[in-house]
């Protein structure tokens, strides 16, 4: 992989970081090579939003917080990749919202994708702020034909209406420029692949910052730059071996410095009304 394809991690959801570490796990490799990368199969679309079916259960799935294991050679973004989510189950405040069109473009901001599972129990899976959220849905017989969807969302603030929910979601996006923090893990990636790859210390910070700055600074005696690697590679090994669990908290995001306007949770979910219709 040249250098610069690791640049993609500037502006990938930390969901989509998280994968990027997993499937370089080699024990997960070994999972998927028994166990099979099917387990989660498009079904059809739902106002133009995806539907996708659990046809199976993968119990290897859940050891990596997975809800079905997705082969490993497939790069960010992964659109039949769901990760299992914490649900905090309080009751929610009601919100009545009409159904129409806006509905479906509002959510398009949050990356929604719907998940039918063993059980034919549907939830809307979203991505805010980087992290995901996983909504269920809460009446018995969705995605039909003229019948409604609600469904209930554990955090943010108990909006009034689509808009403001639409403006909520896009207040949630992924930073632009680059942070300490994805600089951290652009560069841990990068160690841990020129690491199994064979190269040298010394070549890994050639790579990330350059033959001029590494001949001056990688002398007998001085450490700051040779330790600077080692935390790189090191990084990279705690992340790949389940460290990458912690990108898909939402404490995660908030500590990324260029993720700015954030909704804060504000401890009330509401349910959240969307008219039905295949088409």
């Amino acid at each position: 992989m040249p250098i610069t394809a690791y640049d993609a991690i500037q502006t990938l959801p930390k969901c989509d970081i998280a994968w990027e570490f997993l499937r370089r796990n080699i024990d997960y490799r070994r999972d998927v090579a028994c166990f099979g990368s099917d387990a989660i199969i498009r079904d059809r679309d739902w106002h133009g939003i995806a539907v996708y079916r659990q046809a199976r259960i993968c119990e290897a799935a859940a050891r990596w917080g997975l809800i079905g294991l997705c082969a490993p050679d497939m790069m960010a973004p992964v659109e039949h990749l769901f990760w299992l989510s914490d649900d905090t189950d309080t009751s929610p405040s009601v919100l009545t919202v009409p159904g129409n069109g806006r509905t479906s473009q509002a959510l398009m901001h949050a990356q929604p994708r719907f998940l039918i599972d063993i059980e034919d129990k549907v939830s809307l899976h979203l991505r805010m702020g980087g992290t995901v959220v996983r909504l269920p849905v809460l009446n018995e017989t969705p995605l039909k034909l003229g019948n409604d969807i609600a469904f209930t969302i554990y955090r943010g603030q108990e909006w009034g209406s689509i808009e403001r929910i639409s403006r909520g979601f896009r207040q949630m996006q992924d930073p632009t420029a680059w942070t300490a923090q994805r600089l951290s893990l652009r560069d841990a990636l990068i160690a841990f692949d020129r690491t199994h790859a064979g190269l040298r210390y010394r070549d890994i910070a050639c790579l990330l910052l350059g033959d001029a700055r590494v001949d001056q600074e990688w002398q007998i005696g001085r450490t700051a730059l040779k330790d600077r690697i080692r935390r790189a590679v090191k990084r990279g090994e705690k992340l790949v071996g389940g460290g990458y669990r912690a990108l898909l908290r939402p404490s995660a995001s908030s500590r990324d410095t260029s993720s700015r306007n954030r909704v804060p949770g504000s401890g009330h979910p509401f349910v959240y009304g969307l008219q039905g219709g295949v088409v």
